[in-house]
C-alpha cells in the first residue's frame, strides 16, 4: 500500500541521532567550569581513512570531529585524555549557532558525548599508563540544561 505524503507528514517517524567515532585526540583537552558550576571538556578527534583510486594509487585523508563532554565525563577527559590518546566516543550530533568577535553568525556541528572508551595505546608513550577504560555519562544528567550552557 502506498501512502500519500500528507499521511506521512502527520505520522512522522521519530528520528534517531547517534554517532560513534574512533580515532586519536589532536591536542590536550580544553576544560572549563561554567558559571553555574557545570564542567565541560572539548577535544578534537581525527579519524583516518584510505582508499584506492581507479589507477591503484592509495589516498589517505583525516576527518576532524569536535567532541564535547559534560559533568563527570568532562572530569575524566581532563584527567586521563591527552594529545595522541586513542579514544572511541558514542554520542549525538548537535549543531549550534554563535556570533564571532566580528559579529558574524557561524554554525558549528559537534558530537555531544554520552560514552567514552579510552583505547589501549600500543606504544604507551605519553599515555600515563593508559590501558583503556569505559566511561558513561550519568543518566540523571539534565541534557537540555547542559546544551543551553554551551553558548556561555
Amino acid at each position: 500500500m502506498v501512502r500519500s505524503s500528507h499521511h506521512i507528514r502527520n505520522n512522522q517517524m521519530k528520528g534517531y541521532n547517534s554517532v560513534t567515532i574512533a580515532g586519536n585526540v589532536a591536542a590536550e583537552p580544553q576544560f572549563s567550569i561554567l558559571q553555574n558550576g557545570i564542567n565541560v571538556a572539548t577535544i578534537n578527534v581525527g579519524t583516518n581513512e584510505s582508499y584506492k583510486d581507479s589507477t591503484g594509487n592509495v589516498h589517505e585523508s583525516c576527518e576532524w570531529h569536535r567532541v564535547v563532554f559534560w559533568n563527570k565525563l568532562a572530569d575524566i577527559v581532563n584527567q586521563y585524555v591527552h594529545k595522541g590518546s586513542p579514544v572511541l566516543v558514542n554520542g549525538k550530533l548537535k549543531t549550534r549557532k554563535y556570533t564571532d568577535q566580528n559579529g558574524i553568525e557561524k554554525y558549528v556541528t559537534e558530537i555531544i558525548a554520552n560514552d567514552l572508551v579510552m583505547l589501549p595505546n600500543g606504544n604507551n608513550n605519553g599515555n600515563n599508563g593508559n590501558n583503556g577504560g569505559n566511561y558513561q555519562n550519568n543518566q540523571n544528567w539534565n541534557n537540555q540544561n547542559n546544551q543551553n550552557n554551551q553558548n556561555n
